[in-house]
């Protein structure tokens, strides 16, 4: 909707401030930025001296590569506990003695008491052997199979008072105890204990849980780890007051970075902490500038071009798309930023606004985005000189293809901006270097997503582009066939409406194209009723047998009709325009003045005579008023002279600007004189005097 002048400035100054308010929160949501480095990069500022006494951060690489050295250098600890083996000694002889006396007695008819008893005694004995050896000598420890998933090669004991260090494989688990033991009944020498109670031995093997010596411990191997990590020096070195850090134009070497970026977070620590109503303050003051100089810009010099509330919104939309987009890469990805389609941004604007307003806001989009870059000035100046590419090429917009050639000149900026850029580094370009240019390369094919974007931005703000007015201009399209066979007469006056109205326009710098479609469709109403108008009659005037009255209201319905001929084909509101605008609310004349002459003395009701408006509220609508007039009027001229066009010409357009036709729309006296110039030239053009073709003598 177009707004009153007031209305609009408020909410000019009401929206600019809420884009502030958002991107004033985004810059103090980023890291600060008190100087841009890169490794490997020349230093582009003046010689830099410390300014006090500091140590040296370690960058985070150093810190993570000490961490992991030290988790590996760590050994799983097992404690050395031998409390609980005089216990299981007694507990696993006595478990082994209840086995032995039940069988003892059932068999001692068939062997005899000695003999049992010296092969139990020599069982006992070896089992003891065992035990002595596993758990005095050698020790059972924890079945732990991986650490870290990798298998323990050596490990940690701890006695309780001291660390040693032993190898795993040197010690027995629970599992291989149980082997052992399983194995001594089997001895040959044992056969008839074998056969008596292998059975009991087996089971009870298989099922004793056998304490360890060695018991691993992961909570005291932890604190170990962190121990070790926290011991470990966050610094690098130290600097001294006054010492130079780095010389302009060096470049910046690994020492050096890590030295630059110490008192990069130092800077940043103690601007939080200390200074961060500063930091909004400053913020609010920088871009507080930059969007009152886009206000002053709207109101004062594109106030024709920015007129409605959705232009307010989409500009500012497109603007704070493009800094969110920026800020989400930059805070929640590795990305680089350099990955997004800043081309696509300008595209979008250039397809509804002039070259001079999408340069401008996509200008200042590109400074606030600028803030998140690593060198802000070489990023903008790429970014600046890619988005104005991209405008140049896709300034003519006849065909689709257009934007695929686009991409070819977007990625052929950046590849040469880039080169420079390089070389002015004292940097002959390597292979290595074409990792660079990806991003680049990424966000030139991002720009393929116009065409999907630009569909999305006319549903949504009901904004209409120069495709879809090339397609809606085709005379094949539906409608315009239509009424080419129903009103055939209107048709070609459309045609020829169409010519002279993209001519005058075009001059005018307005939208030719807009205007060409409009006036292809401004009397698609008549095809309703063909027959009651002029151009479509072939001989008899319906006219001759209505009322003044009902003619006049004849001739008007085609307007109503128009609209709904229109919405039911769901032309755009643009298009709508020129149908419900071309005739203002000027008045059926003929009929009215045959009225007024029929009826001597009587008052006329100049509504039933009137069109119901509204006037033109654009450029486009109001030269179409003109030509519709001038094109009606000029078949009734007696003598195409040059005089008598012009003084039509000046009649008719001094009549619409008296009856106030025009007062919804800015025209200069100067746009007027031109387009009076132009229309009188077509005029004279299309009624040029043509010669009389000589006839045959009869006695020839």
């Amino acid at each position: 909707m177009k707004l009153k002048n007031r209305t609009f400035k408020i909410l000019t100054v009401l929206t600019f401030f809420c884009l502030l308010t958002i991107i004033v929160f985004i810059i103090g949501e980023r890291t600060n930025k008190t100087f841009v480095f890169q490794k490997g990069v020349p230093w582009l500022y003046e010689d830099f001296y410390a300014e006090k006494d500091f140590a040296i951060l370690k960058t985070e690489e150093e810190l993570k590569a000490e961490q992991d050295s030290i988790i590996a250098d760590v050994f799983p600890v097992f404690v050395y506990d031998t409390s609980i083996i005089a216990n299981f000694r007694k507990k696993f002889t006595n478990e082994l003695d209840k086995i032995f006396l039940i069988n003892k007695t059932k068999d001692q008819e068939k062997h005899g008491i000695l003999k049992i008893s010296s092969e139990i005694f020599q069982y006992k004995k070896a089992v003891d052997s065992l035990l002595n050896d596993s758990y005095y000598n050698i020790g059972v420890i924890d079945s732990i199979v991986l650490i870290g998933g990798k298998p323990i090669e050596k490990i940690t004991i701890y006695n309780g008072k001291y660390f040693t260090v032993a190898k795993y494989s040197d010690f027995l688990t629970q599992q291989i105890l149980r082997n052992n033991l399983l194995k001594i009944h089997k001895r040959p020498i044992f056969k008839t204990i074998d056969s008596l109670v292998s059975q009991d031995l087996n089971k009870i093997i298989q099922t004793y849980k056998f304490p360890v010596v060695y018991r691993y411990d992961d909570s005291l191997t932890n604190r170990i780890i962190r121990n070790k990590i926290n011991s470990i020096s966050p610094y690098y070195g130290m600097v001294k007051k006054g010492e130079l850090i780095i010389k302009h134009g060096s470049l910046v070497t690994d020492n050096e970075y890590r030295i630059l970026n110490t008192m990069k977070k130092e800077s940043e620590s103690r601007f939080f902490k200390q200074n961060e109503t500063l930091m909004y303050l400053g913020a609010v003051i920088i871009f507080g500038v930059i969007f009152t100089i886009l206000i002053y810009y709207i109101m004062f010099f594109q106030k024709k071009k920015i007129k409605k509330l959705r232009d307010l919104i989409f500009v500012s939309v497109t603007m704070i798309s493009q800094v969110i987009s920026v800020f989400l890469v930059f805070k929640y990805t590795d990305l680089k930023i350099e990955i997004i389609p800043y081309a696509l941004f300008p595209l979008l604007l250039l397809s509804f606004y002039s070259f001079h307003v999408s340069f401008v806001f996509y200008l200042f989009s590109v400074i606030i985005s600028s803030f998140f870059a690593s060198n802000g000035f070489e990023f903008m100046l790429i970014q600046l000189i890619a988005g104005t590419v991209a405008m140049f090429s896709l300034k003519i917009r006849n065909r689709r293809s257009q934007i695929f050639k686009t991409v070819l000149f977007v990625i052929g900026t950046y590849f040469f901006l880039n080169l420079g850029f390089l070389l002015m580094k004292f940097e002959v370009p390597q292979a290595s270097d074409l990792k660079i240019f990806i991003p680049y390369l990424i966000s030139s094919f991002l720009i393929l997503l116009y065409f999907p974007f630009l569909f999305i931005v006319e549903k949504l703000f009901g904004f209409i582009s120069d495709y879809t007015l090339l397609e809606l201009s085709d005379t094949n399209n539906p409608l315009l066939r239509e009424l080419s066979e129903k009103a055939p007469g209107t048709f070609q006056h459309s045609v020829q409406l169409a010519n002279i109205v993209e001519l005058v326009v075009r001059e005018l710098k307005g939208n030719s194209l807009l205007a060409r479609t409009g006036a292809l469709y401004h009397d698609i109403g008549k095809m309703v009723h063909p027959e009651y108008y002029i151009e479509n009659q072939t001989g008899y005037n319906i006219h001759d047998d209505l009322d003044y009255e009902v003619s006049a209201q004849k001739i008007i319905s085609h307007v109503e009709d128009g609209v709904k001929l229109a919405k039911k084909h769901k032309l755009p509101e643009q298009i709508i325009d020129f149908i419900v605008m071309h005739h203002g609310t000027s008045m059926t004349k003929y009929f009215y003045n045959m009225w007024v002459n029929s009826n001597p003395g009587i008052a006329p009701v100049e509504s039933n005579f009137r069109y119901p408006g509204p006037k033109p509220n654009s450029l486009e609508t109001a030269v179409l008023m003109m030509a519709d007039g001038l094109e009606a009027a000029s078949r009734t001229l007696k003598e195409y002279s040059k005089e008598s066009i012009e003084n039509l010409v000046n009649n008719i357009i001094d009549n619409q600007i008296k009856s106030g036709q025009f007062d919804d729309v800015d025209l200069t006296f100067k746009e007027i004189s031109t387009a009076k110039k132009i229309f009188a030239d077509k005029i004279k053009s299309v009624f040029h005097g043509r010669i009389i073709y000589p006839e045959i003598e009869k006695n020839n």
